[in-house]
């Protein structure tokens, strides 16, 4: 069977990678998940030659046949400098995807054998399989792919309709590790964070130029979770990880008021009591929406 290594840079939390796990993992594909370092607020220190050789050694060990990588624009020496050094050690494809892979495929396809634009769940799903099954792999949407002297560069697929459809994230025990303070450890790094980042909708009715909004959707598109499907998920991380906050990361969370209404009182009959906020600078208080 196909073995896949999972890397997330500076970010213990990732939504983005626990999706794409658990949607291979309901595959029943084997999926290891490594979370290199946590983000620290304007101190972003590249890991120390320990950390990036205790990867190094964990990843040889696994032999993966690929190896996905998630970095933001911060992230990008860093990415460049693992990608290389992992070359050096494996014969196993890499995958950047996340946003400044979004953003920029044309810097990152020069380093990376392939850059996922846009959502990665069901091209990584895709890739997998037909890595799986000795197909070709040079047409799958959202992938761009560098084949010697040239690069593949195909058409982007439709935005997910229907969110629902996605399975909750990566919340599980199994395989996953975390290297951080010289060490490697055999554990979900959530259960050591204060809080949870929760997406309940994805994209944003809006083409605002200074966004970066604009660029990972493919322009404005708003999809929203069902009420229903974000407490089972809230309900689940409560239950595993105990956090003293729940984060809503939604790039417009209040664009639908009412919406936000409802959730509220479903939390309240649900008995789900934990601080919780958003990144859209407002914050909810006996169902009213308050400008911050």
């Amino acid at each position: 069977m196909i073995k896949v290594v999972l890397i997330s840079l500076y970010g213990v939390e990732n939504i983005g990678i626990r999706l794409i796990s658990s949607v291979l993992k309901k595959e029943h594909l084997q999926v290891t998940t490594i979370y290199l370092k946590k983000w620290v607020n304007n101190n972003i220190l590249p890991p120390r030659k320990v950390e990036v050789q205790h990867l190094l050694n964990f990843i040889k060990n696994i032999n993966p046949s690929l190896i996905g990588i998630s970095l933001g624009s911060p992230y990008f020496k860093i990415a460049k400098d693992l990608t290389r050094q992992i070359k050096e050690k494996l014969d196993a494809l890499i995958v950047w995807g996340g946003i400044h892979a979004t953003i920029v495929p044309e810097e990152c396809i020069e380093i990376a054998d392939i850059v996922c634009i846009g959502e990665g769940e069901y091209p990584m799903l895709e890739l997998v399989k037909n890595i799986s099954e000795g197909k070709k792999i040079d047409n799958i949407q959202n992938l761009w792919i560098r084949q010697e002297d040239k690069v593949r560069k195909n058409a982007l697929r439709d935005l997910i309709q229907d969110l629902d459809k996605l399975p909750l994230p990566d919340l599980e025990d199994e395989n996953k590790y975390y290297i951080e303070d010289n060490r490697i450890f055999q554990e979900d790094p959530l259960y050591k964070s204060a809080e949870y980042r929760i997406i309940a909708s994805r994209g944003c009715p809006f083409s605002c130029i200074f966004c970066v909004e604009s660029c990972i959707t493919y322009g404005p598109y708003w999809r929203p979770r069902s009420i229903d499907l974000v407490l089972e998920e809230i309900e689940a991380v409560i239950d595993r990880y105990s956090p003293k906050q729940l984060w809503f990361d939604d790039s417009v969370f209040t664009v639908d008021k009412k919406r936000i209404i409802k959730l509220c009182k479903a939390m309240n009959e649900r008995g789900i009591d934990i601080p919780w906020g958003c990144m859209t600078g407002v914050t909810i208080v006996d169902e009213k929406l308050l400008k911050v």
